[in-house]
């Protein structure tokens, strides 16, 4: 029901899935809120400073490798890196 599968397959490849009854019936909660790009108004984000919408992704990019546990694999993939880097400067 979530994927609506029989629709998919009745209106074909290229079809129109704007007007089929389950795209009518569900649009008002098919849209997606972003916990990053907040809806604002023009107010509001003039109030906010006009924040850019690259500066706010890298930041949050920065956040999220601040806080990110490592991998478990993490002194494998260095040991590899390692080994990659000093067959390099040996050619």
């Amino acid at each position: 029901e979530a994927v609506g599968l029989d629709e998919i397959a009745q209106v074909g490849p290229g079809g129109d899935y704007l007007t089929t009854r389950r795209t009518l019936r569900l649009f008002r909660q098919a849209y997606h809120r972003s916990d990053l790009f907040v809806k604002l108004t023009l107010e509001d984000w003039q109030s906010r400073g006009s924040p850019d919408a690259g500066a706010v992704l890298r930041q949050r990019t920065v956040d999220l490798l601040a806080t990110a546990p490592p991998p478990g694999d993490r002194d494998d993939i260095l040991a590899r890196g390692g080994a990659f880097l000093a067959a390099r400067e040996g050619r």
